[in-house]
Parts: structure tokens; sequence; C-alpha cells
């Protein structure tokens, strides 16, 4: 039996240069599938037949140059028949847009907020090494206090101990805390177990069941005195609350009664009251029903002070029995243990109660840090006393108040409570938090107020009658000197538009960006006025004063040519109806096949297979020059600095804090031009050495914002050959100087020729879509260090961008 047909392998599989690569990214010639003779003679074949997670047409179109041949040889005594599907080796490349595989084994990574594959999956021990390191009693100590408990339960007695056994974390704790933490040290394991179960679930009361279950480690079975015993002991020392029934009433009331008890008991409940119910739901909204009716039969045999709600009450108060919840005190203690020992890393992480996921992960090697144990401070790098950590307790709970609520005008009330607070910081207190260097300033509380008044603006903005409002929590910001600068420009700009637009003070808004024309902003900060005040300057209607308007000109004239500075290309190309509002996309027939391409899709197959000036593009956007900078630099970004403290709290960070800040540097200049003279005094050769060094011996899981491994080694080391030492070395150090600034706004695609070691990096634009201030700064850094760079437009409307962009494209010499 012979059969040829064609299988659309780049939904399961990566083809690239006519070579067909598996999930793993080995390279195969054929791809066998086991299947029957009656699945064979079908024209199609399913999912399920294939136990492939997408469908697989086949179809008998062998005129196609790329197909895939399929040869079988089946006998009538066989019921299974070995398929292998050859790729032609004279096959077309298809478009460049190879999609990743799925696969089987996948977990879910707290730290990117989705389910990841698994690399290279490390089976885990059982449980934590309990050994802190240091080889003295406290490991023997830490050792017999976490003997036979769970994993979970350990990374909990491992932040309590080392705050027990840190006299500089300890003066930041109250004592009732401290008393408290000694207490659970001495616990039994269920105890222990219990607490640390009670804290991580969602916070309710618990059935005597609920509490048994958290006392048991890996669903082994313990005996009721023994929980008893304690639990007992947890209630005593003011870790567990109870409320009890005293055969008449329960001390909870219905809503809370309802919540715990199981769909099987409220369905049993509404049985005997004689209440049609199928689900917990149902059976709730039906029982309250029932309590809300103030007559019953029962009323004429025991008098009036029998009613429905009494006897619901009694019934529901028996079923539940004795409940037990986490004392508040003990809940308000854990959660300013874990702000204070996982200080440094992502608190959302916390906020979502996945933090034992992350530690499970990073314990299994299914994710990794970068970060050297050996350099971690911890918080008492920032606090100094237990006020101070107060103080800041105090404004972070603020802040999650402010992310929790959704309603507006609670926000906006919100908002302006925090406005006031901000306004009556002591300045003497204001002060005392310029001592700290600048990436520790974060964990201040006028930082957090800072953030909240900032995203609150757009809340404010919603309704006109809060543009006063507005208008003075931006004069405030824009006023103070000492928290989050990186923003003045925003700040100064919004504020032009608040006057401007919602309080109609056109001049007024001049001279705020006047003033900030003339206060002391970085260069390309500056620039990102120049719109605001080039659209002021010219405006006609509502007209600003002739001499504004001149001083406005001289400092933002120059932005206007900046787009048509830059070469372009215009592809006119009709797109589909857009009726989600979502990405704009484009219909091509590639390969005979109808394929849906996105705009930088589509402008990446323009390039490679219509143009064929290029061989290979990707859509990386700024992924490829933080790639290339943090596998030069990777050794100096996470460096030990002599006399520089608190850059890594915590070991679960991805890049040390002062990375977003002008201090990241300062703190290293030598080191990075020392790197930056050594990169362009190299070979291509000594160069791809080094970067390849650092892709090996980093692991694939490692959690870092750096290194992109999705675009892989092959274009990661093509990029970076065609641009050669010292092109690479003009990337490295706009990051290197300025990596807060200059890590987004990168152009879309990166195309290369690997014949030609041609290369150009293209920022793609809709009719729609009109380039950023810093998309346009990086565009002109590119150009004037000879590195090619366009505008791609694509649409319907390319001659209305012909008009202001006519540039020729211009390509410079590749050769070093």
């Amino acid at each position: 039996m012979s059969q040829k047909g064609q299988l659309k392998l780049d939904k399961f599989f990566k083809v690239k240069n006519n070579n067909v690569f598996n999930m793993k990214g080995a390279k195969k010639k054929k791809l066998n599938l086991s299947l029957s003779k009656k699945q064979m003679e079908s024209p199609k074949l399913s999912q399920k037949d294939l136990n492939i997670p997408e469908v697989v047409d086949l179809t008998s179109d062998d005129e196609n140059q790329g197909a895939v041949e399929l040869n079988s040889s089946a006998t009538s005594n066989t019921s299974n028949t070995t398929v292998e599907y050859n790729v032609e080796k004279n096959s077309p490349p298809g478009p460049s847009k190879f999609l990743s595989p799925k696969s089987k084994k996948k977990f879910y990574s707290p730290n990117k907020k989705r389910t990841v594959p698994i690399r290279s999956p490390i089976k885990a021990k059982r449980n934590l090494n309990p050994s802190l390191g240091s080889g003295d009693v406290k490991d023997e100590e830490f050792i017999e206090i976490t003997k036979g408990l769970d994993d979970n339960t350990i990374f909990l007695m491992k932040i309590i101990f080392e705050l027990l056994n840190d006299r500089n974390l300890r003066c930041l704790m109250n004592d009732k805390s401290l008393n408290l933490f000694e207490k659970i040290t001495e616990a039994t394991p269920p105890g222990k177990r219990i607490v640390c179960r009670l804290y991580w679930q969602v916070e309710q009361w618990c059935k005597w069941k609920k509490i048994k279950d958290n006392a048991c480690k890996n669903k082994t079975n313990i005996d009721d005195p023994t929980v008893r015993v304690a639990l007992n002991y947890l209630i005593k020392h003011g870790f567990i609350t109870v409320a009890q029934f005293n055969g008449q009433k329960h001390e909870l009331e219905f809503d809370e009664l309802v919540k715990i008890m199981y769909a099987e008991e409220l369905l049993e409940i509404c049985s005997g009251l004689k209440i049609k119910a199928k689900t917990k739901e149902v059976a709730i909204q039906s029982l309250r029903d029932f309590m809300c009716k103030k007559t019953n039969i029962t009323n004429y045999f025991q008098g009036s002070k029998s009613n429905n709600e009494t006897r619901l009450m009694k019934i529901l108060g028996a079923k539940a029995g004795t409940c037990y919840k986490l004392a508040s005190q003990a809940r308000e203690a854990l959660n300013e243990l874990h702000i204070l020992m996982y200080l440094g890393m992502d608190y959302s992480i916390i906020r979502d109660g996945k933090l034992e996921l992350t530690l499970l992960n990073e314990k299994s090697k299914r994710e990794t840090y970068p970060i050297d144990s050996a350099l971690v401070d911890n918080a008492s790098v920032i606090f100094k006393n237990r006020q101070e950590f107060e103080r800041y307790i105090y404004a972070h709970s603020i802040h999650e108040e402010f992310l929790a609520k959704t309603n507006l005008t609670e926000r906006c009330r919100l908002i302006e409570t925090v406005f006031n607070i901000f306004k009556g910081i002591p300045k003497e207190e204001v002060i005392s938090y310029t001592t700290l260097p600048v990436w520790l300033r974060r964990f201040t509380p006028p930082h957090i107020y800072v953030r909240i008044l900032e995203e609150g603006i757009i809340d404010l903005k919603k309704n006109k009658s809060n543009g006063s409002l507005v208008n003075d929590i931006l004069a405030a910001l824009i006023g103070q000197d000492i928290f989050r600068q990186h923003k003045k420009a925003k700040w100064i700009a919004e504020r032009a538009l608040i006057l401007d637009k919602l309080l109609g003070k056109p001049d007024q808004a001049a001279q705020v960006l006047i003033e900030g024309f003339k206060s002391e902003l970085a260069t390309e900060a500056e620039q990102l006025l120049y719109p605001r005040a080039l659209r002021l300057a010219n405006r006609i209607t509502n007209a600003i004063d002739e001499k504004s308007a001149l001083l406005l000109k001289v400092h933002a004239q120059t932005c206007a040519t900046w787009e048509k500075e830059i070469a372009a290309r215009h592809i006119y190309k009709v797109p589909m109806d857009n009726y989600s509002k979502g990405k704009i996309r484009f219909v091509e027939f590639i390969n005979g096949t109808k394929t849906f391409l996105n705009a930088e899709e589509y402008c990446i197959y323009d390039y490679v297979h219509v143009d064929s000036t290029y061989t290979h593009g990707g859509h990386w956007e700024g992924k490829i020059v933080t790639t290339l900078f943090f596998l030069l630099f990777w050794d100096i970004i996470y460096a030990p600095l002599r006399g520089v403290r608190g850059l890594f709290l915590s070991r679960y960070q991805s890049q040390p804090l002062d990375l977003f800040t002008d201090s990241f540097y300062a703190n290293r200049q030598p080191m990075i031009e020392n790197r930056l003279k050594e990169i362009e005094e190299s070979t291509e050769a000594d160069m791809l050495v080094r970067m390849q060094d650092t892709w090996l011996s980093r692991p694939e899981t490692d959690v870092s914002r750096g290194i992109h491994r999705d675009i892989g080694w092959d274009g990661i080391s093509a990029v970076a050959s065609c641009l050669g030492p010292n092109r690479v070395a003009v990337l490295c150090r706009r990051l290197a100087t300025k990596y807060h600034y200059a890590h987004s706004g990168f152009p879309d695609l990166t195309l290369w020729n690997v014949l030609t070691k041609q290369i150009v990096f293209v920022e793609v634009k809709t009719d729609s879509d009109k380039p950023s201030v810093k998309q346009k700064q990086w565009m002109h850094y590119l150009k004037d260090n000879k590195i090619n760079v366009e505008f791609c437009y694509i649409g319907v409307h390319t001659k209305r961008t012909q008009s202001r962009n006519c540039g020729e494209i211009e390509y410079f010499d590749d050769s070093d």
C-alpha cells in the first residue's frame, strides 16, 4: 500500500531551512506515526487519531511543491501501520513565522504568570535541604524544629528561624509577633502545618475536618487526639480563634456558616426542610429565603419564640460544630514577616498566593535565579527601627487597598486621602530618606504614595471636575526631587495636557513646558516634552501668546522632522475587517494556503520572500538587544560591588535593584567601560565565544529579564555576527549607560542575510499608528551609528505617509 499526502507540519513542528525540528529542538528527517488501515484510507486525520494537539489535514495534492511524502507498507496481517513523513529537499521555505510546538509536560510559573513547558526537569528531593550553610549549632536547631515537616511548612519555618536569629531584623518586629514566632517553633509538626496552611488558604472559618486535613502531611492519617493537642496549643498561644455552638445558636452568622458548609451538607439540610435544590448556590439562596419568612407552623406549638430563622440557625450551628480560624494577630504578624523576609522580589507573587509555588519551582530546578545567596542583604539596610518599618507597612497596606478597589468613586476618594497624607509627611522625615541610595527609596512610604498618585491620575481624569485636583497632584510630584525622578518629564507633559484640555488654560500649560525645559532634565527626557510643546506652539484656535509659542518652537522644532529623516518602505495592503478592535491582520496565500498575518508578520514575509534582500527575520523588539547586552555583561550586572549595599535583598530577584536607575552605570562605570573596549577590540569569533559561554553556563530555567531564550542561539549569534563587534558595542553602550530608559522603544523587526551579512532594524507602523518619541530616539541613535534602520508603513493610506516621509533607503557598509 502506498499513499501520498500533504501535512501541515508548522502546527506542531518547527520547519526551518527545509529541516524538521521536534519539540525539544532536535533535528528530524522523519516523523513516525502509528495508524490503522482504516485511518490510512481516510482523506482526513483527526486530532484524536494522531494524538497531537492540532488537527492535521491529509489531501491528495501531490503537485504542491511543499508537500510531504507519506510512505507506508501494510499487510493484511497487521492492524496498525508506521507512517513516515519525509520533507522533500526541494521544498521552498515557508513564511518566517515558526510557531512553537505544544508540550505535554508543563508547569505554572508565577513569575511569568502563565503555564510554561518544562525544558530540563530535575526530580526534586523529598524535602528542602534544611542546612543554612553556617555549619554551627543553629543548623542543628533548624533541623530539629523542621523534623517531620513538609516543604511548604519548612519554607515558613526557615524565614521565622532567620528572623529570630538576626538581631537587626528582630528589632523591626513588635514583641507580640516575636513571641508568636518563638511559640510556633516549639509547636508540634501538626500544629506548624495547621498555621502554615491556614495562612495560605482563603481566609475563612474552618470546620474540624478541614483542620485535621491541614494537620496531616502528604495525606497521611493522624489520630484525633494528636491533632487536638496541637490545636489546643495554638489556641492557647493566640494562633487560632474559635467559634462555638451552644446548643441553640452558633457564634457565626448565616453567611459565614453556609460558606464553610459542603454542598452535600446544605442539600441535606434543604431536604430535611422540604426545600428543592440541586446546587450549593441554589441551596444557599433557598435557605436565605426560608429564613426571611417570619411565620412557621411551629409558632402554633412553641409560641412566638420559634421562627424560621432560629430553627435554621440551630440546624446550621449543629451541623457546623466548633469552627476555627487563624487569629488576626497571627495573620498580621505573618504578613509583616513575608514582606520583611522577601523584600526585593516581585510582591505580586505573594499577593496572589503563589509564593509557595515559586519556592517549590525553584527547589525542583524548574526555575532558577541568577542571584548568588552570598550577595544578598536583608531589610535591615533600609529600616533601622520598628517605627520606620511600621510606616512602610502602613503605606504598603494602602497601596494594596488601592489595587483591590474596583469602584471608581472609592478609588478617587482614596487617592485624595493619599494626597493629603503625602503633603503631611514631615520635611525632616523626607530628608532622612535622601540618605538611602536611589534604588532603595522604592521601599519608603513617600515612594509608595507617589506611585499611587501617579496611577490614580488615570482614574481622576475620567471626571472633568477633578481637573484642579489632578493639576495640584502633578504640581506636587514635579516639585519634589527625590522619588521616581525618571517620571518627571512625563508628569510635566501630563500637567500641560490637564491645564490645556481639562482646565482650559493653554498659556499656563505653555509655561509649565517652558519651566520643564529650563529644569535640568536629561536630553532624552526633555525630548519627551517636544510633541506637546509643538502642538501648543502651532495651534491656531485658542492659540497661546506669541512669546511663549516662540520659546516652545526654539526647543521643539527639531522633532518635526525626526520621522522624515529615517528611511522608509511602504507596503500597500488592505487589512481584514477588524470588528473586535484588536490587532490589524492581513490575509496572504503562502504556498497555496490562506494565512492570516499581523502587520509585523506580513512585513517579515515581504522582506524575506517578496523582496528577498534578507533571508531571516524576527519580531523581537527590544528582546534582541537586551539579550546581547546580558550575554556580554552578565558577570558585571550581577557582580558584587565593594561598598555598595542593598542591590540584592532577596535571592528571588531577577536583576539587581539598581538596574532601572542611573546608578547602575555609576556603580559599575570602570567595569562597563573596560568591557565595551574589549568588545570593540575583539574579533567576531571572540565576541561570539564570550556570548556563548554565558548562554551555556546559565541554566535555561533562569528567571531573568535579560536573556530571552525564545529567540534561540542561532538567531542571536547570526545577528551578532552581522552587526560585528563595533556595532554590538554601540548597542550595549546605550543600554549600559541608561538601561532604565533605553530598554524599551527598540524597533519591532530584526532582519538579516546570512550570506551578505546585511542587517536592518525595522519599525512597523499601520495607517492609524504613529511612532513614539522613544522609538524615534532609538532609530536616530542607530542611524547616527551607521546601523541600518527604517520604517515600514503598511496599509491602504501609505501615500499619506509618503508625503511626510520620502527619504531614500540608505544602506551603510556592514564591515567593521
